[in-house]
């Protein structure tokens, strides 16, 4: 700071020679602000936990049961921004990676040989 601005914020503060700088306050003055901001920590870490990915699955039943959790996941996500029609949740592979989708097509053909297209959702 130069000795103008120290002048200057003393002046405006009422503390003589003591400078405010800026990563010396907090912007959280009240406590209706500090919970607002707790909150948002709180709502922050919640969202980084839940969004992690998974660790690699061990053998292929377990990808399989990863695939199916994340094609629920997508479903459900796509019906909750409203109705959808069976064509517009068809389209829910292409968000998939394709490694889901052949486990997918693979454990549909096992459920029911005649639909070869069909991911298997029920477990």
């Amino acid at each position: 700071l130069y000795p103008a601005e120290i002048n200057s914020s003393s002046e405006k503060h009422g503390s003589p020679g003591i400078p405010n700088l800026p990563w010396t306050s907090s912007p959280a003055k009240d406590v209706t602000t500090l919970l607002v901001v707790v909150e948002e920590l709180l709502h922050l870490v919640i969202i980084l936990i839940t969004e992690m990915p998974t660790p690699p699955p061990r053998d292929k039943q377990a990808h399989a049961m990863e695939a199916k959790r994340r094609l629920r996941r997508e479903v459900v996500h796509r019906l909750a921004s409203g109705s959808k029609t069976h064509s517009e949740l068809a389209e829910v592979h292409h968000v998939l990676p394709q490694r889901d989708n052949h486990i997918l097509s693979e454990e549909g053909k096992l459920i029911n040989p005649d639909d070869a297209s069909g991911a298997a959702l029920e477990e």
